[in-house]
């Protein structure tokens, strides 16, 4: 007890127990974010600081070009009182980065005072460019000039808690299919970049498509799995698409389809095998073959050569059987 009253006589409980000042790092989508935080005495008021933060490999992250993600009550255009929140950055030595947050009134000593719970000051992210490395992040000596109303600095009223080590390597977020009217899309990827993403579209269990978005041809059961290049994997929700405009063909477990097709026909083949396609006018005459190999579970395309529109034939021979698949084809 002895101890306790000398501590809060001195005012050092005061110090350790509220004036704190804390940052954390996390990932989002291909980011990494760097939150700050602090809390000081009820009705204290912040006039400027700066919050300085040593962090490594910076050949990881595009430190050059940080963003503020987030802003507290401390900046513009949240209150007037302020200047909007900004970050500088520097290299430091070999593979290092010197972030700084930075926090200044507009109008001193006019300013919003402290209410003595922990409160946002700001967030800023910067991109990923390299995964699987370990972040590390430290308080630097710079960190603490605290400027408080009326122009006292307070370097020594702050206890500064570091961000943990952060290991770069992004995990998928829930993900959902939004119907866009013609077309399917992945919702939740908007802090991804597309060239980190492998995106393998399904319907009903048949690969059909890869790429951002999918245009559905048939009805069925579509769904996505997403893949980061970072090792990551998430399968989407399952959304029923219905059309009446367009059909597709079934003989002896062949699917082709859209019934008609602008240009692109996706076939469906029951059995693995090589087979041969072949496509005629309505003469009869061929105008086009093309060898593949069919899996079972997976589509592969035929592309129409430049031709009038019209009614062709697809052929599909193997060395088991010949299937005759009529078309429409409307460019």
């Amino acid at each position: 007890m002895r101890l306790i009253h000398l501590l809060l006589r001195s005012g050092l409980m005061i110090a350790w127990a509220q004036d704190t000042i804390k940052a954390t790092s996390s990932l989002r989508g291909d980011f990494v974010e760097v939150r700050v935080e602090w809390r000081s005495e009820e009705g204290l008021i912040p006039l400027g600081a700066n919050f300085v933060l040593h962090g490594s490999p910076a050949s990881a992250i595009g430190w050059q070009t940080p963003e503020i993600s987030e802003s507290g009550n401390w900046s513009s255009p949240v209150s007037s009182l302020y200047f909007p929140l900004y970050v500088t950055a520097k290299q430091e030595g070999i593979d290092g980065v010197r972030l700084s947050l930075n926090l200044l009134a507009n109008t001193p000593p006019a300013g919003l005072p402290f209410s003595g719970e922990w409160e946002v000051v700001g967030t800023w992210r910067m991109p990923l460019l390299r995964f699987g490395d370990t972040l590390r992040f430290s308080w630097s000596m710079e960190s603490g000039e605290i400027v408080l109303a009326p122009f006292q600095r307070a370097r020594h009223r702050f206890v500064y808690v570091a961000p943990l080590p952060l290991f770069l390597c992004p995990t998928l977020p829930p993900l959902h299919i939004a119907d866009r009217g013609t077309e399917l899309a992945i919702t939740d990827l908007s802090d991804f970049r597309p060239e980190n993403l492998r995106i393998r579209w399904y319907r009903d269990g048949v690969l059909v498509h890869e790429g951002l978005t999918f245009t559905p041809l048939i009805g069925g059961a579509y769904y996505a799995e997403v893949e980061h290049v970072c090792g990551a994997r998430r399968w989407t929700d399952t959304i029923q698409w219905r059309t009446t405009s367009k059909e597709d063909l079934v003989i002896n477990g062949w699917r082709i389809y859209p019934n008609p097709t602008t240009g692109k026909v996706w076939i469906e083949s029951p059995t693995s095998g090589e087979f041969q396609l072949r496509l005629y006018n309505a003469t009869g005459k061929c105008l086009y073959i093309q060898e593949v190999r069919g899996e079972p579970h997976r589509a592969f395309i035929l592309t129409f050569p430049p031709l009038p529109a019209g009614l062709y034939q697809i052929r599909i021979l193997s060395s088991t059987e010949a299937l005759t698949f009529p078309i429409a084809y409307v460019p």
